[in-house]
């Protein structure tokens, strides 16, 4: 079971909205075009520059900031979002003489791909005051600040409360997306599972280094698999039906836990996903998945809500065998104990 989102459609990526052969027809011949670097800054720079309508211009404020959106929306889905008519969308493809909302989406598809996650935010950043004031489009989220320009003791304190206003409001967003019965699915799968298997790497390394020591503290048999070649695909090599495999990706998606989550796939170990994609390469393999936002007006991505998710759902499997947890933190607590792990307050 995989967790529901809000719009339906947007579950069916680099889909036209025209699902006739015409549709496929234009999704094929927009893709023919030719979007390099030179192409997409003049893009970008006319797309700047057009005198655009209220509605037009929270368009331009979504292709400039978060083309995936429109990449992997149909229009109506991408109309349902941001609350504006689909001729809008017409008119504003039209304004910028692409061929029609396919086109669109090619040249979304290669802003993208462009450049990695952090970059691309800190490329945004660097320059979103000068575009902002040119466009006069609102290009931030939240509560309409946006974090470029604000340096200084005062502009970082600001920075900080942007921050952490937006941090509380994708963990209160991500938990309320979650789906009941498979959230008690997931919980139910890693408190009898035989053995758990973590992956995460790049920036969910630390979430899965943090998760698969929050298991261990409640259960046996947890593992954390590194990134150290050989070393989890030995670990792979054990991995059978009775176990479980929690996969952690965010955008862009590393490759190696893909490559992972799909071996395990193939070898029938059931698959659990925590990833920021809806229509991502991990969640489409995924026999369960968790959906957790890591959207942030920062140069860096945000990991509050995927940490928050993690840390919830080991104090759910804690309680799924009470006795078995105590035991197993009892026996935790004397192996520390006799090691003297523990600093002396007096110190």
């Amino acid at each position: 079971m995989k967790q529901q989102t809000k719009h339906s459609d947007a579950r069916r990526p680099l889909m036209a909205a025209d699902q006739s052969g015409q549709g496929a027809r234009q999704d094929e011949d927009a893709s023919k075009r030719s979007w390099g670097s030179e192409q997409l800054a003049a893009f970008e720079d006319r797309l700047r520059h057009l005198r655009l309508t209220p509605s037009q211009q929270s368009l331009a404020s979504v292709v400039l900031d978060n083309p995936q959106q429109v990449a992997m929306s149909t229009i109506h889905a991408l109309a349902g979002e941001l609350g504006v008519n689909e001729s809008t969308i017409s008119r504003f493809t039209a304004a910028l003489d692409l061929s029609g909302y396919a086109e669109l989406r090619s040249v979304c598809r290669a802003l993208a791909n462009r450049y990695s996650g952090m970059l691309w935010r800190f490329m945004r950043a660097d320059h979103g005051a000068e575009a902002d004031s040119e466009s006069g489009a609102n290009r931030s989220q939240g509560d309409g600040k946006d974090l470029a320009g604000k340096n200084g003791t005062s502009g970082q304190r600001e920075r900080r409360d942007i921050l952490a206003a937006q941090d509380s409001s994708s963990i209160a967003a991500s938990f309320a997306r979650i789906d009941g019965v498979l959230w008690d699915e997931v919980v139910t799968r890693l408190g009898h599972a035989e053995h758990i298997a973590v992956i995460g790497l790049r920036q969910s390394q630390a979430v899965a280094a943090m998760f698969a020591y929050l298991l261990g503290l409640v259960r046996s048999q947890v593992s954390e698999l590194s990134a150290g070649g050989a070393r989890y695909l030995d670990a792979l090599r054990d991995l059978g039906p009775h176990d479980c495999l929690f996969a952690i990706a965010t955008q862009p998606c590393s490759k190696d836990t893909v490559n992972v989550a799909q071996w395990a796939k193939s070898h029938g170990v059931p698959v659990i996903a925590l990833t920021d994609e809806v229509l991502g390469p991990l969640a489409e393999l995924a026999d369960q998945v968790l959906i957790a936002g890591t959207e942030s007006d920062s140069v860096l991505s945000s990991m509050t809500a995927p940490v928050s998710m993690v840390q919830a759902l080991a104090n759910d499997v804690a309680a799924v065998d009470a006795a078995g947890t105590r035991a197993h933190l009892e026996r935790q607590e004397a192996l520390l104990k006799s090691f003297g792990a523990y600093a002396d307050k007096d110190l």
